[in-house]
């Protein structure tokens, strides 16, 4: 299996462990530091590398997280390949991280959270998860040769199933945060915090809730200027 490890350059040990465990378990492990020649575009050849991987591996830590980490710009990139991170992103939890911190689209995808040893553990779910990719490749080859409609039709239930439960785990987050209110959704329009905003609709946030005295999401976000969280707005109706 291909594997993109992103993390970010504070945890560089654990980093290198990871990274060593999945190439000893056979896994072909795409990792800057060893993989990327001084002279060479270090972001094409990210991209090129993510559009390439099977599997993208997002080591989640507050330094992973922080707002100028590259890992973000890297699962940004992972998020334009894959809309629906299922079987495609792992995000890993190397190190305790506010809840509120880690990005949406690595929130709703099944974060995974070693109790022992990192490296070993890590190796161990991505062979899990190989098994499981190998096996899909396996079901689409035999499609071909008759079960083609069949294997469609559960893909398709598959992928409802998932939009089903997404609104589920966006309402879970922001309950956690303590901020699913109709007046902190207008709020967060105000801030022009664009992720959040989006968090909401996904839970099925009406967005044209007035808490405040008549006054919407969108008019705070016209008013300040904020024309990505204007335009997703329209787009929710």
């Amino acid at each position: 299996m291909r594997i993109f490890l992103s993390y970010s350059r504070a945890d560089l040990e654990i980093a290198e462990e990871i990274a060593a465990n999945l190439k000893q378990a056979g896994h072909k492990v795409f990792f800057d530091r060893e993989s990327i020649r001084a002279s060479e575009d270090f972001n094409r050849i990210i991209w090129n590398e993510i559009n390439k991987t099977d599997l993208f591996v997002y080591l989640i830590s507050p330094n992973s997280t922080n707002v100028g980490s590259f890992a973000l710009t890297e699962l940004m990139l992972a998020e334009k390949r894959w809309p629906n991170p299922e079987r495609h992103v792992l995000p890993v939890v190397i190190e305790a991280t506010e809840l509120s911190s880690i990005p949406v689209y690595a929130s709703i995808s099944q974060m995974f959270h070693p109790e022992g040893n990192l490296a070993a553990e890590v190796r161990m779910e991505v062979n899990t998860l190989n098994k499981r990719h190998r096996l899909k490749r396996y079901l689409q080859a035999t499609a071909l040769f008759g079960g083609l409609m069949i294997l469609g039709w559960f893909a398709y239930l598959g992928y409802q199933a998932y939009l089903e439960q997404r609104p589920y785990a966006a309402r879970e987050k922001l309950v956690a945060m303590d901020v699913f209110k109709e007046e902190d959704f207008v709020e967060t329009a105000s801030r022009g915090d664009v992720d959040l905003v989006n968090l909401y609709l996904i839970a099925g946030m009406d967005p044209n809730v007035t808490p405040n005295r008549g006054t919407t999401a969108l008019m705070k976000a016209a008013g300040n200027g904020y024309l990505e969280i204007v335009e997703r707005l329209i787009a929710a109706g």
